[in-house]
């Protein structure tokens, strides 16, 4: 056989072996946004959350190279509070939990432009990292106060623990926040999975793009 004949099954498994390459770089491509599917959708879908909300969300986080997990609220039987669009967790969060309403399950694939990027998150995520999570709305916590002071706000004058997006955790007083939700925290202590580095840094003040989540202090 010659000619276009010969070269026909040829073609067709090189457009194969592509669409299969494709389909597995296709969370690494995507920049616009984390790609989404939802799992579960509660019969009354009425109230969704929207950017400014207070909400509670489960988690498992997975690397989307191995399925490893590397995180899960539901392991710790406490989900996750924070105020959605301000920043407080990675972007890919703040995009793909807006619209969800209470009750609702979501996979969330995101690409490190929209998660722990270049730098990562060592030693559990490594730089350029595509993760998965799956979500859960557990709370619209405005939903049940509007007029409730902001979280970071009933916080202040109590001692919290603030995780970096590098894997600092800083302990100490909460200050004072302002309109951006930046934050000072006085006699501040750094710790390390858990444990006191052992000196005392002051007053620190940090960003919020830089703060994983931020809440009230366990003893630790």
């Amino acid at each position: 056989m010659t000619g276009n004949g010969a070269q026909a099954p040829f073609i067709e498994m090189f457009a194969k072996n592509l669409l299969v390459l494709l389909a597995f770089f296709q969370p690494y491509l995507s920049v616009a946004g984390p790609n989404s599917e939802i799992l579960y959708t509660p019969e009354n879908c009425l109230e969704k959350a929207k950017d400014g909300d207070l909400v509670d969300v489960h988690y498992s986080g997975r690397l989307y190279s191995t399925k490893k997990v590397f995180d899960s609220s539901y392991e710790r039987k406490e989900p996750i509070s924070f105020r959605l669009g301000r920043g407080m967790v990675i972007e890919g969060w703040d995009i793909g939990i807006n619209g969800m309403c209470v009750g609702m399950k979501k996979k969330l694939i995101i690409p490190p432009e929209l998660g722990y990027g270049e730098r990562g998150f060592p030693p559990v995520i490594p730089g350029n990292a595509v993760l998965e999570f799956d979500v859960e709305l557990v709370r619209i916590k405005s939903l049940d106060n509007p007029d409730k002071e902001p979280f970071l706000q009933g916080l202040v004058g109590k001692v919290v623990l603030a995780k970096l997006k590098w894997g600092q955790e800083y302990k100490g007083i909460l200050a004072s926040t302002d309109g951006y939700m930046n934050v000072l925290i006085k006699e501040t202590e750094e710790y390390q999975d858990g444990v006191s580095m052992g000196s005392s840094l002051g007053d620190v003040l940090i960003r919020c793009n830089n703060v994983l989540y931020i809440r009230e202090a366990p003893d630790m």
